[in-house]
């Protein structure tokens, strides 16, 4: 059992230290779920709104090419006729008369490709406008989701801390192998939780410094919002997580030591307090 609870820890530490992306912790930044249930509706009715917009411009468009090519084939019907009359020697009026009645057709289909490229720039502001308001609320998603790469990287510095303590106490481990295994002592398993808490505090607290901008291992030391490297991150709580399970074997054996003599005093002044008493009438 705690052999399976350890094997799964790791498993965890391992996947957020390594294979985590900034976007997967946005789920537990509070600010920007709080942005999300305040503009995730809005801004899905834009985007529905967006989309039909997209269809009709389409649509439109299908119909100003149409009427378009209706116009020139009107022209060049009208051009061809007058002139099958004029070989035909049919009269000037029927000529006229002809031209007139594609004349009064023409301001017809010109009148109706009019109110067609009304309507297809009537649709392209709302189309501006609706991609306006989904550009700002964007933004306003964008800025509430500005801590979660902090999140990304405290999350990080927690488990790769976590797996540097850890390795360092199985790298002690297999230094100095006893009978008894790695999980069966119940006290050795509370020993390493505390140093792997340990460790992963010790790395936040050095990613901390870290972005003060005093060591570099951002794209712009004089930005607080830089960058990060992967692999220079690693790398670092790694090391902090190892070096401080060092530090916190160090101050546990001070302690137990400092607790066993305190102890061991109160039992000698017990015991000189003891025989010190006077006997009592019967003794």
């Amino acid at each position: 059992m705690r052999a399976a609870i350890c094997a799964v820890t790791f498993v965890i530490l391992g996947l957020v230290g390594f294979v985590a992306t900034p976007n997967l912790f946005k789920v537990i930044n509070p600010e920007y779920l709080l942005a999300l249930h305040q503009y995730g509706r809005p801004l899905a009715a834009l985007s529905e709104d967006a989309s039909n917009t997209d269809i009709k411009l389409a649509e439109l468009r299908t119909k100003i090419s149409k009427q378009e090519r209706s116009m020139k084939e009107l022209s060049a019907t009208l051009t061809a006729k007058q002139a099958n009359m004029k070989i035909a020697g049919a009269l000037a009026e029927d000529i006229a008369k002809v031209g007139i009645e594609a004349a009064t057709r023409m301001v017809e289909l010109s009148s109706e490709l009019d109110q067609l490229n009304g309507e297809y720039g009537d649709l392209k502001d709302k189309k501006a406008f609706v991609v306006s308001n989904q550009l700002d609320i964007r933004k306003k998603l964008e800025t509430a989701a500005a801590d979660t790469s902090n999140i990304y990287v405290v999350a990080r510095a927690l488990s790769l801390g976590a797996i540097g303590a850890l390795m360092s106490i199985i790298a002690k481990f297999l230094a100095s192998p006893t009978k008894r295994g790695l999980l069966e002592d119940s006290n050795f398993i509370g020993r390493m939780w505390a140093s792997m808490a340990f460790g992963g505090v010790a790395s936040v607290v050095v990613i901390g410094l870290f972005f003060t901008g005093f060591i570099s291992i951002f794209a712009n030391s004089t930005q607080g919002g830089g960058e990060t490297d992967f692999w220079k991150v690693t790398i670092l709580c790694l090391l902090a997580g190892a070096f401080s399970d060092r530090l916190f074997q160090a101050a546990s054996g001070r302690m137990d030591a400092y607790l066993g003599a305190d102890q061991s005093a109160r039992q000698k002044s017990r015991t000189s307090a003891v025989k010190a008493a006077p006997a009592g009438p019967g003794e």
